[in-house]
This record gives structure tokens, sequence and C-alpha cells, in this order.
């Protein structure tokens, strides 16, 4: 039951993730914009996109399993590392609540709270056209740079397969960026909405974390 409700949890963490517009699926929409076949090419350019934030999951998750293999973490070892981490995105996910906040009532752009992507962006995004090849990196840079590897991290240390870890992430984030795209492909004002959107993002996020903490919490105390 508690690995179900954790498998949900990261389902819900996935499409929260891909909801948020610093994470893509605006940037293919502009991709887009501007072709004759609007929907082949938002496709294509966030296909690219999630594949490079996958790449950037695996390596995580292999990383995780090569010291797995030397360590052999005991199992209430691993759900204690798992718990702190999660506390960690915790307290993060709540900063990030409240600094958002403040940016985007100043009316700041997507990217203003984190200075490497907001450059980045800044260099290769804000005149069209851009190449592909910029998008690919674009995915590798948000998913090295973002918070999510912790959470992956931290999943990893609970007694979950981290094969099937790959995969339903993979899958998750994947499917989830295909679908937010495709469903706005036609209609560029959803960018600004959002825009309105992405400040209670880090919401549903802390409110994941602190779901699943308390989960791996009972665990460890053995209340259940």
């Amino acid at each position: 039951m508690h690995l179900f409700l954790i498998l949900l949890f990261i389902s819900s963490i996935c499409i929260i993730y891909c909801l948020e517009p610093a994470h893509g699926w605006p940037i293919a929409l502009l991709y887009s914009s501007n072709k004759s076949n609007p929907r082949k090419y938002a496709l294509t350019a966030i296909s690219i996109i999630s594949l490079a934030n996958i790449i950037t999951n695996v390596f995580i998750v292999l990383i995780y399993i090569i010291v797995d293999y030397y360590f052999q973490f005991k199992t209430n070892i691993s759900e204690i590392i798992a718990f702190f981490i999660l506390i960690f995105m915790i307290i993060l996910s709540l900063r990030t609540f409240f600094s958002r906040r403040k940016s985007l009532e100043s009316g700041s752009m997507y990217y203003k709270d984190n200075e490497i992507v907001s450059a980045y962006f800044e260099q290769h995004f804000q005149h069209l056209p851009y190449s592909l090849k910029s998008l690919f990196y674009f995915g590798l840079l948000l998913g090295l740079i973002n918070e999510k590897e912790f959470v992956i991290l931290g999943i990893a240390f609970l007694d979950i397969n981290s094969y099937l870890l790959i995969i339903l992430y993979s899958s998750l984030i994947y499917l989830s960026f295909i679908f937010i795209t495709l469903f706005n492909v036609r209609n560029m004002r959803n960018i600004k909405e959002g825009k309105r959107l992405r400040k209670y993002l880090p919401l549903f996020e802390f409110l994941n974390y602190l779901l699943i903490s308390i989960i791996i919490l009972i665990d460890i105390l053995g209340i259940l």
C-alpha cells in the first residue's frame, strides 16, 4: 500500500514538473509558432527537451545503483536518508513559493529565480529562430540543475526497484510534456496563463513531499 501511494505521488510530481512553464512547453510552442505545421514542430521540440530531461534522470538513478552496489544500504538507513532529502525539498518548495510569488508580482520573467537558466534563455531563445541542438542543451541544463534530481535520489533510497523508477519517471515526464504541449499548441495565450499558474505549483510540490515524508516516517517508526 505504501509503495502504491509513493508511486502515485511520484506521478503527480512528474505532472507538476511538466506543467511548470519554465520547463519547456512554452519554448516548444514558440519554436512551432512560425512553422507550417505547428503541431508537428511542437511535438518535435518538446520530445527533444523531454529526452534531455530523461537522460539526466537516468544518470542520477544509475549513480545510486552504483553507490548502493558497493555500500549495500540497509532499508532503515535508506529510509532515513530519503526522509531527510524530502524534508529538504519541503523547505525548498516553500522557499520557492514565497520568492516566486514576489518575483512574478513584480513582472519578472519565467527563469528569474534561476540565473543560470535565465542567462541561457536570454542567449538562445529571446530571438527566433533557434535550433534543435539548443533545445537539447536547454533540456539537459534544466535536468541537471533542477531540484527534482534530489527527489529522484530520495525516492531511489526507498525500497523501490531502481529500473522501475527509471521507466516510470521517464515515461511520465515524456507523456506529460507531450500532452501539455499538444493541448496548448493552438493557443499561444496559454503561455501567459501558465505564468499565472506557476506561482502555485510549489505548493502542490510541498503537499506531495509532505505526504511522502509522512509515509516514510510511519515506516521508520513502525507505526503501521
